[in-house]
């Protein structure tokens, strides 16, 4: 949630507990027309999801910027684990956010509010063996049955 300011001026990335950071955006819209994206404040969610409202660095419309945007960098980056396997979920998170702009007559933006949503997913490894163990479980069933049934025969 960021009020005043102007878009195009915005810069921000975010810092897992592990280090990994990923750009969230860097001037939306410069790339784009030179000028960036027009328009003061911003309500809105950045993920990697396709669809919504597009990247946020492609945006060059005014007013408040609202809705669903692709970040400008890689969410996914997150999904790993950190040095000695500490998954990255746990722990600080750090938002660095900064307006880029020389203050002109639209004033500094404002950060009045954030907030993180993480999405826990089984890990692979759960999976993976839980399904190996399954498949001793059958193989060493099948070994039974063939020496009950082998036991009973003349």
């Amino acid at each position: 949630d960021i009020t005043g300011g102007y878009n195009g001026d915005l810069y921000a990335y975010l810092v897992a507990p592990n280090g990994t950071m990923v750009l969230l955006l860097n001037q939306p819209g410069v790339a784009v027309n030179g000028f960036g994206a027009s328009g003061a404040g911003m309500n809105l969610m950045l993920t990697d999801a396709t669809g919504g409202n597009g990247a946020i660095q492609s945006v060059t419309s005014g007013g408040i910027l609202s809705g669903n945007y692709n970040a400008a960098g890689t969410l996914a980056n997150f999904n790993n684990s950190g040095p000695g396997g500490v998954s990255v979920a746990n722990g600080t998170w750090t938002l660095f956010f900064a307006d880029l702009g020389a203050g002109g007559g639209t004033g500094p933006s404002v950060l009045n509010g954030w907030s993180l949503e993480l999405t826990v997913v089984p890990e692979p490894v759960t999976l993976a063996l839980g399904a190996f163990a399954l498949m001793l479980v059958s193989v060493a069933g099948l070994k039974w049955l063939r020496r009950t049934s082998g036991a009973s025969q003349p």
